[in-house]
């Protein structure tokens, strides 16, 4: 089977940053109807299963009218698969987090996925990173430990913990897609 011949990555900035900032306003919606679905009744498992059902559809579509469905060979299936386990692992993770945890502290703790990331760059993709970023990495930690409540009330231990492995996970995640996005086109790694 031939693989879809990709150009090489294009740094874009700017589109990266808006693009950031649209994924964490979706994900900040959909955490929130998590938290109201699962107040409803709603088992981890049927929210899971359904976030990935309806985004079969949209992804379908995006493929058809794009590259096209031969876009989705691939030489690389293990590392597919890789970073399949680890983005459900990390997906159900966040999820429970978010259940289990005020949204406003889920939401903080959420904020060191980039952070995490930042660090695994450097670590395991031999990324520079510079004086700056490892400062603004600190800086990152230290305002998410000064936004939380002085003596921690409404921080559930079981889910603050289980919401950074997480975050941990997606930041794994991150690394992953990186890490395929130098081979695979987008829709092979969506």
């Amino acid at each position: 089977m031939a693989v879809a011949e990709i150009a090489p990555p294009i740094n874009r900035p700017i589109a990266g940053i808006i693009a950031r900032l649209a994924s964490a306003a979706a994900m900040a919606l959909m955490f929130a109807l998590i938290k109201l679905t699962a107040a409803r009744g709603v088992h981890i498992v049927e929210s899971v299963f359904y976030r990935q059902l309806f985004s079969l559809p949209l992804i379908a579509a995006w493929v058809a009218a794009g590259p096209g469905f031969a876009s989705l060979r691939t030489a690389r299936a293990p590392a597919h698969i890789n970073r399949m386990i680890v983005g459900l692992i990390g997906m159900v993770l966040n999820f429970v987090g978010v259940i289990m945890l005020p949204l406003p502290e889920a939401t903080v703790i959420g904020f060191t996925v980039p952070l995490f990331a930042t660090m695994f760059a450097a670590f395991v993709l031999s990324e520079k990173t510079g004086l700056f970023r490892w400062s603004a990495v600190i800086i990152g930690f230290a305002g998410i430990l000064i936004a939380f409540p002085p003596n921690g009330a409404s921080l559930h231990p079981t889910g603050a913990a289980i919401a950074l492995a997480g975050a941990v996970m997606t930041a794994i995640v991150s690394s992953l897609i990186r890490q395929l996005g130098a081979t695979e086109p987008a829709p092979t790694t969506v």
